[in-house]
Order: C-alpha cells, then sequence, then structure tokens
C-alpha cells in the first residue's frame, strides 16, 4: 500500500519502513557517528577503496541532528566530511566528501552550487580548519530518469587529450538508481553490483527487502545494527509526518531556497 504524501498517520503499516532516499532519513543515519560502518562501506563500495582507510579518519561537517531542525535540513547538503589522505611521498592532505540524495532534476544545480562553494572555500561548515583542502569528491545518487548510459558515472575535468586540468582533481560520482531497479539493465562490474545494492537498499519502502540487502552489503551484526535504526526512525511520529506530509513541491522549493 502506498501512502500518500498529503495525509498524516501516526503509524507505518507492518512491515513498512521509511526509505533511505528521503534526505532526512539518509542524513540522520550516515551523519551520526553512532552508525559509521554504515558510512565506511558506503564509501568504499562506490569509490572502489579499501573500508579501513576511513576508519577513524573522517571528521563531520555539516550537520546539526537536532530533532528541530528535521524539516529544514532539505535546503543544506546531505552529507559533509573531511577526509585524511596520503600522497606518495608520504605528506598528508585533506579531501571533502559530500554525498547528495536527489529526487529531482533541479537537485542537480544545487550540487554545482555546493561543489563550487566549497571549492571556493564559501560553504558555511563550522570548520576552522575549512581552507586546507586538497581535493572535492561529490557522489550523486540520482533517484530520477538521467540521460547516463551507466550506473556509476564518474567524471572530472579534463581537456580533449584526456588531461586533468591543473586545479582540478575533482570527482564526480553520479549514481542512476533507476538502471538499479531496472531489470533489462546488465550490471558491469562487482563495483556496479555493489553500487545496485545500495540503490536498492536506500529506494525501498519494503522492510524484508531492506534487511536482505543490508546483509547483502554488510555484516549480519552490521545489517542487524542498521535495520534497528531504520525501524526506530520509522516509527517516530516527526519522521512519518515528514515522510506523509511534505511534498516534493515544498521539497523543491525549499532546495530553490
Amino acid at each position: 500500500v502506498l501512502l500518500s504524501k498529503n495525509i498524516r498517520i501516526d503509524k507505518l503499516p507492518k512491515g513498512r519502513i521509511i526509505p533511505l532516499k528521503r534526505d532526512f532519513m539518509f542524513t540522520q543515519i550516515f551523519n551520526d557517528e553512532n552508525y559509521n560502518f554504515v558510512l565506511y562501506q558506503l564509501l568504499a563500495d562506490i569509490l572502489d577503496t579499501d573500508k579501513e582507510m576511513f576508519v577513524d579518519n573522517i571528521r563531520y561537517l555539516n550537520r546539526d541532528l537536532k530533532n528541530s531542525n528535521k524539516r529544514n535540513m532539505v535546503n543544506k547538503v546531505d552529507l559533509l566530511i573531511k577526509h585524511k589522505i596520503f600522497s606518495a611521498t608520504g605528506k598528508d592532505k585533506e579531501e571533502y566528501i559530500n554525498v547528495e540524495i536527489n529526487t529531482s532534476e533541479v537537485m542537480l544545480d544545487r550540487n554545482k552550487v555546493y561543489s563550487n562553494k566549497i571549492g571556493s572555500y564559501s560553504l558555511d561548515v563550522g570548520d576552522k580548519g575549512y581552507k586546507n583542502i586538497d581535493r572535492i569528491i561529490q557522489i550523486n545518487f540520482n533517484f530520477f530518469d538521467t540521460n547516463k548510459l551507466r550506473l556509476l558515472a564518474i567524471s572530472q575535468m579534463k581537456d580533449q587529450d584526456n588531461i586533468v586540468d591543473r586545479g582540478w582533481n575533482d570527482m564526480f560520482y553520479t549514481i542512476s538508481v533507476n538502471l538499479a531497479l531496472d531489470s533489462w539493465y546488465n550490471l558491469r562490474d562487482e563495483r556496479e553490483k555493489k553500487a545496485a545494492d545500495w540503490c536498492i537498499l536506500m529506494s525501498t519502502e519494503d522492510l524484508a527487502t531492506f534487511r536482505r540487502k543490508a546483509e547483502e552489503i554488510m555484516s549480519k551484526e552490521e545489517a542487524d545494527k542498521l535495520t534497528s535504526r531504520v525501524l526506530e526512525l520509522s516509527d517516530d511520529k516527526e519522521n512519518i509526518a515528514l515522510y506523509t506530509k511534505l511534498t516534493n513541491d515544498e521539497m523543491v522549493f525549499n532546495t530553490r531556497l
């Protein structure tokens, strides 16, 4: 049973959850250090790297998770962290990783603004060491049709000879979620298979599907902890009110603001 966005209820039907593609849900999990193992796994799978490189090596920058601010989260970055990296010579640098959940195309314009603001040091992130930045990584989960031919498209500023422009080390990962949900799309490799699992995990409203996908992505212990948290958030009356009452037009309006 699909829930109308304009009808307020106090409890979801049994076996239903609020999907993680709702940014107020995504934020309450991925910006919470108590569930950093979920963030580590997401970054490792999408960036195709070792999860251990993120453990105890990131700093959350952007979100105040007080309940009173949930409704206002829609016009702020979904996730911004600072991550320490090391060059081939052993010199340490820092990069910013920005993850965005997009439910309409207008949000892509917002993401360009965010990446430019981060790169020009003009985004207020409450971080005194903010200007010490080597690279920006932006991961966009797009929950609408795109013109991409791949589930996971990776882009960077390069010239016609495929040379990275000086000062443009930034990387952009676009994940076209609908391709993961399309039975006709053939996953290209193991990396896309992992990305597809995340797409399904974030899209589903079905508890059983969520639990199964979580166990495929991470350990059973971690999946149980994540599922319990999602159930807790899906039982929160304020979250339910946002889920059932906040219309897409309101979300787009707040994004434009």
